[in-house]
């Protein structure tokens, strides 16, 4: 028999080192080194016993199988090495698989609250509580106004319990949860959960402006839609209402409008909310110093004219061309005086099929061209 070289002493706890090789004393998570104590047993006191104290910095886990592996030599250099297991088994029931779980973030407002109770003897049904920031939800077992419950027996001496509240839980708030039980010794254990539910969602319609605004204007707009948040304008120009499947508007341009025309816009944001349609009407006079045309778009179901504006005194004639260059109507050349005019279509009998015209007008002082559409 030989004595213990202290210096050799290594211990591991589920593989984690103890004290140092060396005997250099403990490093985390272990808190105490080793204590040598007098041996007045069958080996005499000429034979002290090394006996290892260790505190691990947090407790081991209830149910937890744990193995220690312990190695030495004596002063001739001779090792042994000694391994052993153990279990954790607690006096007081446990509460596990909570959900929402501890810290979590961005939980559903509609989440449900779940947990599992686990005793190596018995938990008691009706030992059984919940608080959600104060406010009981479940008491003794039992459930109160504003929640429904579900208590099965598991097969750990326990209860899966869920409960669900009436009402969604609020956006963007934090909840403490505070989970108690006891077993049949009346042993108490107590889990305190924080969760967060998610932030609200985005449920307002983007606002799109057109600028400038419509009104009467004497010569041709461009006009820009902006939006107050990131989203995708859609637009006509026809007067029909617009859609997803319409134009869509680029943030970094601007639409021209030089005829009568009612622009009809609406947004979709990047959640998906849309705003109502919005109508802007743009009357363009297209009047300057030589003459003009107004209105320029002309509904012939309604029998509306055109009046041709001549601002230059002197002769002048005035033809009308479609879009192919064919002249559908010319006025006898004659001599005007400022302000005179002529109308276009001159009856509502007119023959002239629905389509964009150009309005020439060209004389001694004038030489202008003029455009105006006809709708049917």
């Amino acid at each position: 028999m030989y004595r213990v070289d202290g210096r050799t002493i290594n211990v591991t706890i589920n593989s984690n080192l103890a004290p140092q090789p060396g005997g250099g004393g403990l490093i985390p998570p272990y808190t105490d080194n080793f204590l040598i104590l007098p041996n007045s047993g069958q080996f005499g006191p000429e034979y002290p016993w090394r006996w290892v104290i260790e505190h691990p910095a947090d407790p081991f886990p209830f149910g937890s199988t744990n193995i220690v592996k312990v190695w030495a030599s004596d002063f001739s250099g001779n090792y042994t090495t000694n391994v052993f297991s153990f279990v954790v088994i607690s006096d007081k029931p446990r509460i596990q698989n909570v959900s929402p779980s501890n810290d979590q973030v961005n939980v559903s407002v509609t989440n449900n609250i779940y947990f599992r109770t686990v005793d190596d003897s018995a938990i008691v049904s009706n030992t059984l509580n919940l608080l959600i920031n104060g406010i009981c939800a479940l008491s003794n077992g039992k459930i109160f106004a504003g929640y429904s419950r579900s208590i099965t027996a598991n097969a750990y001496n326990g209860f899966n319990v869920l409960i669900n509240p009436d009402a969604n839980f609020d956006y963007d708030t934090s909840y403490t949860l505070k989970i108690r039980c006891a077993d049949s010794s009346t042993n108490w254990t107590t889990n305190t959960i924080v969760f967060t539910t998610k932030p609200a969602p985005d449920i307002t319609p983007p606002v799109t402006t057109a600028s400038p605004e419509g009104g009467l204007y004497s010569t041709a707009q461009n006009v820009e839609l902006s939006v107050n948040e990131p989203a995708i304008i859609y637009y006509t120009v026809n007067g029909k209402d617009p859609t997803t499947n319409s134009l869509k508007f680029i943030n970094s341009g601007n639409l021209s409008i030089n005829l009568d025309t009612t622009l009809k816009f609406f947004a979709v944001d990047s959640a998906g909310n849309s705003e109502d349609v919005r109508t802007e009407t743009y009357a363009i006079l297209n009047i300057s110093e030589d003459g003009g045309i107004r209105p320029n778009v002309i509904d012939l179901t309604k029998c509306e004219k055109a009046q041709i504006f001549i601002n230059k005194a002197g002769y002048a004639e005035i033809k009308i061309y479609n879009v192919m260059g064919d002249t559908v109507k010319e006025y006898p050349g004659k001599n005007y005086n400022i302000g005179d005019s002529e109308f276009f279509p001159e009856d509502c009998a007119s023959d002239l099929g629905a389509g964009l015209y150009i309005i020439y007008i060209k004389g001694d002082n004038i030489d202008i061209k003029l455009k105006v559409i006809l709708i049917k």
